[in-house]
């Protein structure tokens, strides 16, 4: 999955590190859960960049056991 790490980073030192890391979209994606963001957000910024499959595929989860707010 490739987004802007600037659109789910708050600052630019964010940015810096997330771009040194081996497995760069899981840091940032684990940045984005610490910051208590909801699912709809996550769903709107995959359409934002045009994300469409890893979207899709949340979409279609099926959540029994956890509550996630959208």
């Amino acid at each position: 999955m490739f987004f802007k790490a600037s659109e789910v980073l708050q600052d630019q030192t964010a940015v810096r590190l997330a771009e040194r890391k081996e497995r760069r979209t899981d840091w940032v994606m684990d940045q984005w859960g610490n910051t208590n963001a909801r699912l709809g957000q996550l769903l709107d910024l995959l359409e934002r960049q045009q994300l469409l499959r890893p979207r899709d595929v949340i979409m279609h989860c099926e959540f029994t056991d956890l509550w996630w707010p959208l």
